[in-house]
This record gives C-alpha cells, structure tokens and sequence, in this order.
C-alpha cells in the first residue's frame, strides 16, 4: 500500500501534487514520474548505504511493491530531478543535524514508535 510522507518533497515541475498521488495511488499511467523511497536496508553490507532509492511509477506495479508498505518522500518529473531532489534532501539533512541519517532525518517520530506518512 502506498502512503506520503506529511514532509512531501516535489521537484519543481510537479503543478499538481495531489492529483498525482491520486494516480499513483489507483494506478493510472504517470510516464515520466519518478518516486523517492526510503532504501531497503536488509541486506545492507556498509553502514549508511541504500538510504534512499529512486524509482520509477511504473514500478510500484509490480507484486513486490503492491505487497509492501511503502511509503514516498520525494516525486520528480524525471530522472535527473530526483536526483537532484535526493541530493536536496540529503543537503538539508546535513545542515540541520549535522549527519547523513536520511531515515531519521525524514522520520523522526518512528524513534517513538510512530509513522510519518498519511496512514490512518
């Protein structure tokens, strides 16, 4: 199930962020969208690796991703403005605590059992 961080990032050719995530959400095409996910660290091997990963839209189709809670921090319009907007985050990041902790950075409340995303 898909969910959105409360601190939604958006590169700056999304106009319309809510409609877009309707669309995601019901599975409508989004051709040149890309999300921001916080990385899958089970089988993470150097400390601080696969924080954040890009993907694009058409991949939240696919089984694993429909089975998975997942939730988004970031929507660009293409590949090159995610990764700018990663780096944005994780230039934040730095400048506000010091570190590279993307996860904490972007969900604080999880430390105290909570989640920072639209769940119920």
């Amino acid at each position: 199930m898909l969910h959105f961080a409360r601190q939604l990032y958006l590169s700056p050719n999304i106009r319309h962020p809510e409609i877009l995530k309707w669309r995601l959400r019901h599975n409508a095409g989004n051709l040149g969208v890309y999300v921001i996910v916080p990385g899958d660290n089970k089988k993470e091997s150097i400390p601080g690796a696969n924080q954040l990963e890009i993907l694009h839209c058409a991949n939240l189709h696919q089984g694993y991703y429909k089975a998975t809670d997942l939730t988004i921090v970031g929507l660009a319009e293409g590949y090159w403005q995610a990764i700018e907007l990663v780096a944005r985050i994780t230039g934040e990041c730095v400048d506000k605590t010091g570190g590279t902790d993307l996860k904490a950075y972007l969900f604080p409340e999880c430390q105290s059992g909570q989640h920072g995303g639209d769940r119920p």
